[in-house]
């Protein structure tokens, strides 16, 4: 991770003032995710900060966003080096937490933390899973280690990439064994799956 503070690369309208978005819990949290990848720049809304936008952009006097590869994590106050340690190896690095009303469908909240700064080299990898159902709320989490990218073996996929009407986010797993590579092209895909919120396009190395 590193963070970024002195360049105008982006600049784009968002729609943060959705009733649909929950309020954020505070100024470490995470109010927005973007990702930088083959299609150009997707960016994700997750909550509302109190008294201060969050814009999907940045420029020279923004101090608000962390860079981890190509994806951007904007947070509602400023962030620096020096409020996030370097990860250890398989060091907890990112954690989700969020509440869903079953009745109207409605983000109640969308909690994102980043715990440490993961190397660019390393990759977020899913440690831990959690659901549970109230008779009217659907509770969720996630927790994401940071790891050196293991090499793939055959039964792997490389790359996972998610398309919506809105984004295509992709998330790396592993690295291809020398002489192949890892496709991005989703004719490519090794499989496919469709479902109602959109497309996942699953690669293997060739």
């Amino acid at each position: 991770f590193h963070t970024v503070n002195s360049a105008n690369y982006f600049d784009f309208d968002d729609d943060f003032s959705r009733k649909d978005l929950p309020k954020c819990q505070n100024q470490k949290s995470i109010c927005g995710y973007m990702q930088l990848n083959h299609v150009g720049m997707n960016k994700i809304p997750i909550c509302k900060c109190e008294n201060i936008d969050c814009h999907l952009w940045w420029n020279i006097f923004d101090n608000r966003i962390v860079k981890h590869g190509n994806d951007f994590y904007k947070f509602c106050g400023q962030i620096s080096e020096n409020d996030l340690l370097p990860c250890h190896e398989n060091e907890i690095a990112y954690i989700s937490f969020g509440k869903t009303d079953l009745i109207t469908g409605e983000k109640i909240s969308d909690i994102q933390e980043m715990r440490c700064l993961c190397n660019d080299d390393f990759i977020l990898k899913t440690n831990k899973t959690m659901f549970e159902m109230t008779d009217t709320q659907y509770i969720y989490g996630t927790e994401q280690i940071c790891q050196k990218a293991p090499r793939c073996n055959r039964k792997q996929f490389c790359l996972s990439i998610t398309e919506t009407a809105e984004t295509t986010i992709e998330r790396r797993h592993c690295r291809c064994p020398p002489g192949k590579y890892c496709p991005k092209d989703i004719r490519l895909a090794y499989e496919v799956i469709k479902e109602n919120s959109g497309t996942l396009y699953n690669m293997k190395c060739v």
